[in-house]
């Protein structure tokens, strides 16, 4: 099956085939250009396309119209069995495939396609003439799956980075290869690549709490020692149920030391690098509070880390609510770990003793009880820093 016809021009065609073919190689980053630079621009080695918005939306309209042709043919070749049909339907396969690609380009959160590529890996397994081919074929089919959603996802489009159905497509998509056990390198290996894409993520959309909730959730798959069924739905949730969630403490269930996989990939170092480059984004803030409470050591990360944020505010002097929210949420949920790096300065007459008091007599119910200081409480490291020194 065609992808175009006859009254698609030549530039068209010639668009549509490169965006079709993103994944299938290696991940590349995709730009909308401005329309002054023409409708394309690509590197030589392929990693980087340009294309303009007029020119997306024209492949879009050829990948629409190809992709829901292509599904009729599957079906009528699926539901005959000679040769013939079924050669047929192995190209309206192809095409669709194609075609869902560009589709996903355009619109991030197009769930017939996506659910259509799922569809496509499942039912891999039963189109192997024998086992081996068929585990062939899926870990060829995951691999440009892994390929193109870490495209969309890092690259600098309108929506694709903060897109939940992208984030929750690409945790499907590392659930199957984890269940295959497809990568050849370590787990510390395989969460670097996972952390590099989110933290581009992160900078191309800033509070992005689904790249982070995924990561959260990526570092679970890697640590659990439960087998992992291919064909049940992965449990990627954005609930925080209270100050346990997340934590190590069921270590009998878990295959590798959560505290060791962080340690190993220096994810706390890099994270918090990350977020004293972007100190206003409270989404990376909150992430590596969730960090810190799965490291398992006598304290000196979490002290230095605390420290560090300390020092860095207060020589920029820093004035908004995400740094100073991450500093008094340390503090009030490492309290005894951190009970040194409570300058009475910084608290004096705002109250810190009482309402720490108060915190305390409260029933343990909720997470808030739990985890947050007061309303607005960060505001007493602002102060403090204004007058920090003797300088006014």
């Amino acid at each position: 099956m065609s992808a175009t016809t006859s009254t698609d021009t030549l530039e068209t065609r010639v668009i549509y085939d490169i965006l079709a073919s993103i994944g299938e190689k290696q991940s590349i980053e995709i730009e909308i250009l401005p329309e002054g630079l023409g409708p394309l621009l690509t590197d030589d080695g392929g990693r980087y396309i340009g294309v303009t918005k007029k020119a997306l939306v024209r492949a879009f309209t050829i990948a629409r119209r190809v992709f829901f042709d292509s599904r009729q043919s599957e079906t009528v070749g699926s539901a005959s069995s000679n040769a013939c049909s079924s050669s047929s339907s192995a190209a309206a396969a192809a095409a669709a495939a194609a075609a869902s690609t560009v589709i996903l380009v355009f619109d991030s959160e197009h769930l017939t396609a996506c659910n259509w590529r799922k569809r496509r890996i499942l039912s891999s397994r039963l189109n192997g003439s024998n086992l081996t081919s068929s585990q062939t074929s899926r870990m060829h089919l995951l691999s440009i799956e892994r390929n193109l959603t870490a495209s969309l996802l890092g690259s600098p489009l309108h929506r694709h980075a903060k897109s939940p159905m992208l984030w929750y497509h690409r945790f499907w998509v590392m659930h199957q290869a984890h269940a295959l056990q497809q990568a050849s390198e370590s787990k510390a290996e395989m969460l670097k690549g996972e952390i590099g894409l989110v933290l581009r993520a992160a900078e191309n959309h800033p509070m992005n709490y689904y790249a982070f909730s995924y990561l959260r959730q990526y570092i679970a798959l890697l640590t659990s020692s439960v087998e992992v069924d291919v064909l049940s739905e992965p449990n990627m949730s954005y609930e925080v149920k209270g100050e346990e969630a997340g934590t190590d403490r069921d270590q009998a269930e878990t295959g590798v030391s959560t505290s060791q996989l962080i340690s190993d990939t220096r994810l706390i170092t890099t994270l918090c690098d990350w977020c004293l480059r972007h100190p206003g984004d409270n989404s990376g803030w909150m992430f590596l509070l969730h960090l810190l409470s799965l490291v398992e050591d006598d304290g000196d990360v979490l002290h230095d880390v605390v420290q560090r944020v300390i020092s860095f505010g207060r020589a920029v002097r820093w004035q908004r609510e995400a740094l100073w929210t991450f500093v008094e949420l340390a503090i009030s949920k490492f309290e005894t770990i951190l009970s040194g790096l409570v300058d009475p300065a910084v608290h004096e007459g705002h109250g810190w003793a009482q309402d720490r008091a108060q915190e305390r007599a409260r029933p343990d119910g909720s997470v808030a009880n739990k985890t947050a200081p007061g309303p607005r409480s960060w505001k007493r490291w602002t102060c403090h820093v204004v007058t920090y020194d003797g300088q006014p």
